[in-house]
């Protein structure tokens, strides 16, 4: 089978997009994401390992936060790491703290 591909931009408001992360969620829980734009569309079908990226950016007139998920069927897992996504800021231990704990 060929590769498929689909691009989306667009300016919306965030419950719109709170929708679509919602529906992208469900359809990871059931291994199955059918992304559709008009009459293209394609098909993912995630396994039980994925791999994450986020970055986020603050820039002076500008924010961002790009998160992009990908697998394979012979993925291994790698750089496993606790990642917190809050509304809040942290609470940070200064540095020197950490040192003489």
């Amino acid at each position: 089978m060929g590769s498929k591909e689909l691009t989306f931009n667009a300016r919306m408001e965030t419950n719109k997009v709170i929708d679509y992360l919602e529906s992208i969620i469900a359809s990871l829980r059931h291994h199955s994401i059918c992304i559709q734009k008009g009459d293209e569309y394609t098909m993912l079908e995630p396994g039980d390992l994925l791999d994450m990226s986020v970055e986020a950016a603050n820039k002076k007139d500008n924010e961002q936060l790009s998160i992009r998920l990908s697998w394979d069927k012979a993925s291994l897992l790698k750089n496993r790491q606790n990642l917190k996504i809050s509304t809040g800021q942290p609470t940070l231990v200064p540095f020197s703290a950490q040192q003489s704990a």
